[in-house]
């Protein structure tokens, strides 16, 4: 019933309308929170939202877990000036009858609802908090870009398709120019989850590993465990491992995790190329062994003390995989994702060849060979023509993830110097217009910063 209501208010009582000048989203309320349109919404953009509420139903429901409960008024949130919404908070904070724990963190935006600044206006809408085993959990905002380049020049970071979480730069552009003297407080109480991705081919599979993370954050927060302090690799395993189940995909991650192990990895040092394919397979070794309640009841643990965890599940899942038949395709997949060739055509995405996307094609339908590698380092190596100001511009915005990979990735080898000597050049390169200097440190940036795990090939 809920889902025939919703469906007739996307394009018919859509809350905000865009207007000349003022920041280009469109929020639209959905059961668990809302939908952020970034630009007009597409013509099939009821199919995502569809989609997402069946998404939330076959992701809980596939863990064994109930899903959250819509707020009543989940369809038609109050909207209310940022001048109004103040004075009531001022009041609120000023009443002796309140307790002051109302007012810290996220415990205050579950009493007042998650304000979310609408564009253009003065107007905020606020949205209500749905409930979870018999709580009030934060509200879900779906940030949904029109394609991936516009997701990752937004928030300053190209090397994600996808994600869970509060980015500041997304916060800052649904915060942009908020009026009122309500604006200083509303980065503070504005507390809801988000996911952001991109309307590209393979959004489904994206939204379901998002709403996996949304899931584990979710029982993290019931059994007192903060998500962030998740190893990553679990982390990201029991989302991947949820999208691949429920789309029926194949084990593609099984070879990636058999030629790690089969390399001499270890289970608590895996680097962040592999975060995914080694985390996907540590989940199905433990689903299959102790099932998906005794996983998820285990966060804590792996949370308190990632080492001891994985010093006892190492022994039975190398075993699971050592004698695992590995394929030169098979290998030169895992040689790929540990170089992250993937995100290196990305970052080169403006004047990326063709004949290196279809490299990479091979390489990661495990059809490739060693020796693609070398022909796709050997492709893009060599400077193309001058580029148009519009493609080097695009190049540009993507230099500053050579910084958030190497932050991300810590500093094992020199990275941080080299990323450090990477930006200095490209900055002035790129101001001298020197294109054949320019393209020359952003290939040795790809090679020492985003593919540097290659040289690691056992940990």
């Amino acid at each position: 019933m809920k889902r025939a209501l919703f469906a007739g208010l996307v394009f018919l009582t859509a809350i905000s309308f865009l207007s000349l000048g003022a920041p280009d989203y469109t929020i639209v309320p959905w059961p668990y929170g809302a939908v952020v349109w970034i630009g007009a919404p597409s013509q099939d953009a009821q199919t995502m939202v569809d989609y997402a509420i069946r998404a939330v139903q076959n992701v809980f429901r596939f863990w064994g877990i109930h899903p959250p409960s819509p707020a009543a008024n989940w369809a038609h949130p109050v909207q209310t000036s940022s001048q109004a919404w103040y004075r009531g908070t001022m009041e609120q904070i000023q009443s002796p009858s309140v307790p002051i724990t109302d007012f810290i963190g996220r415990d205050y935006s579950l009493i007042r609802g998650t304000p979310v600044p609408e564009p253009g206006s003065d107007e905020l809408l606020i949205l209500p908090a749905p409930s979870w085993e018999r709580e009030k959990i934060p509200p879900l905002i779906i940030g949904a870009y029109p394609d991936r380049e516009s997701m990752n020049a937004a928030c300053g970071d190209y090397s994600f398709i996808g994600t869970y979480g509060p980015p500041l730069s997304f916060r800052a552009l649904m915060l942009e120019k908020p009026t009122g003297p309500s604006a200083s407080l509303i980065p503070i109480l504005a507390s809801g989850s988000d996911i952001i991705l991109p309307r590209t081919d393979d959004w489904r599979s994206i939204l379901d590993h998002e709403i996996a993370h949304w899931l584990t954050s979710l029982v993290c927060r019931y059994e007192g465990t903060d998500f962030g302090s998740l190893p990553p690799v679990m982390a990201e395993g029991i989302a991947d491992y949820t999208a691949y189940s429920l789309s029926g995909a194949g084990r593609r991650w099984e070879n990636v995790a058999a030629a790690w192990v089969q390399a001499g990895g270890k289970l608590d040092s895996v680097p962040p190329p592999l975060w995914y394919d080694v985390g996907t397979s540590v989940v199905d070794y433990l689903v299959e062994r102790k099932g998906k309640d005794v996983l998820l009841y285990s966060l804590p643990e792996f949370a308190a003390d990632w080492a001891r965890q994985a010093a006892a599940i190492t022994p039975g899942w190398r075993a699971s995989l050592h004698n695992e038949k590995l394929t030169d395709g098979d290998r030169a997949l895992y040689e790929a994702t540990l170089e992250r060739l993937d995100l290196c055509a990305w970052m080169l995405d403006p004047v990326l060849p063709p004949e290196a996307q279809a490299l990479l094609d091979k390489l990661y339908t495990g059809k490739g060979a060693p020796s693609d590698i070398d022909a796709f380092w050997k492709l893009i190596s060599t400077a193309p023509p001058p580029p148009s100001h519009d493609a080097w511009a695009r190049l540009a915005r993507r230099e500053d993830t050579f910084r958030i990979v190497q932050y991300r990735d810590g500093d094992r080898n020199g990275e941080r110097m080299a990323r450090a000597r990477v930006e200095i050049n490209l900055r002035k390169y790129r101001e001298g217009g020197d294109w054949q200097g320019y393209y020359h440190w952003f290939i040795t940036g790809l090679r020492k910063v985003i593919a540097a795990w290659g040289d690691t090939k056992g940990g």
